[in-house]
């Protein structure tokens, strides 16, 4: 491994960022399992543009102890016990080390997937390295995918040993939420035979890209939860009115825009928003403020949806259900 891999990895693994080990992480009573899942390609996965999409989850799990693991043509298996592992088979050897991942390719030379996929978007650390586990030796080709583009350079896809050097692969990478990167063992051009690989595959997060964060109050410090929250207004007598003033603020690490106030629903001309000043808010700026004021036009029960539109798409429009009544002054006498 060059010493700017180390280095990233090194970096990678500090100051707490959340962190996918395959040999920590791995639960092989499912599949998939978190943010890890098994699967296959077909024999031509890299004729042309990698298909990500033509990866099948693998089906069939091997419980054979101390291993476990899941094979459909191609298989991934995992040593689970602390100790050396062999199987001694036909004039050779395959063994896993303690904790150890393992990858090997198809009769039909289908490639053997390990696929991590992203929780949130962000700045990676990917790294993953191969090194043959079959005293034959093992000779497989491998690879790295971030989606259907190539991690892995041209000097780092083939593995021609019994242990030895292996190769390695460090690379950062910018990923948006639910991409995927797949580390691929094939056969190597030569049939699956022998073909068994030592895997240890590793993302960790460094970054998270800044983005805005929208919280609404009523009243100032009491903050409302999207599309679950309302606000009473209580009675108001016909030609009467009542306000009550909406807070927004934004509290995440990049502008808040495109900011609009409607106001729609049953009742919605008897509660008027007054107009935003501005359309913007940065971070930490202060808060911008909304008068709704409720002057009902009939008696009874009134409502209306308040929606607060902005750049933070998951709480995109936040909407507030207002909750009045009217009466009629002269009639409650």
């Amino acid at each position: 491994m060059a010493g700017g891999e180390i280095s990233t990895l090194h970096l990678s693994g500090s100051g707490g960022k959340a962190h996918d080990e395959i040999s920590r992480d791995i639960a092989l009573v499912a599949n998939p399992a978190g943010r890890w899942s098994y699967l296959q390609q077909p024999s031509n996965a890299l004729s042309g543009t990698y298909n990500k999409a033509n990866a099948t989850l693998l089906g069939g799990a091997i419980p054979s102890a101390p291993l476990i693991g899941w094979s459909a043509a191609a298989s991934v298996s995992f040593n689970t016990g602390n100790e050396y592992f062999k199987i001694d088979s036909g004039g050779t050897k395959i063994d896993w080390l303690a904790r150890q991942f393992g990858m090997g390719p198809g009769p039909s030379s289908e490639y053997s997937v390990l696929r991590w996929t992203a929780p949130v978007a962000g700045q990676y650390a990917v790294a993953g390295s191969f090194a043959g586990s079959d005293t034959r030796p093992t000779t497989v080709d491998v690879h790295i995918f971030h989606n259907s583009s190539e991690l892995t350079p041209a000097g780092k896809r083939s593995v021609g040993n019994y242990r030895g050097d292996g190769v390695s692969h460090t690379q950062v990478i910018t990923v948006a939420a639910n991409d995927t990167v797949d580390f691929l063992v094939g056969a190597g051009g030569n049939g699956f035979s022998y073909d068994n690989t030592a895997v240890t595959a590793s993302v960790t997060l460094l970054s998270v890209p800044p983005s805005p964060r929208i919280v609404i109050e009523q009243p100032v410090g009491n903050s409302l939860t999207a599309g679950a929250s309302s606000v009473a207004y209580g009675a108001a007598t016909l030609g009467g009115s009542i306000s009550k003033t909406i807070t927004i603020r934004n509290t995440g690490t990049a502008p808040l825009t495109g900011l609009t106030v409607t106001v729609d629903g049953a009742n919605a001309t008897e509660f008027v928003a007054t107009p935003l000043g501005v359309t913007t808010l940065a971070p930490g700026a202060p808060p911008l403020t909304v008068d709704v004021n409720f002057t009902p036009t009939a008696s009874g029960a009134r409502t209306a949806v308040l929606r607060v539109g902005s750049n933070d798409t998951p709480r995109s429009p936040f909407e507030i259900v207002l909750n009045g009544s009217g009466y009629s002054a002269v009639g409650n006498k």
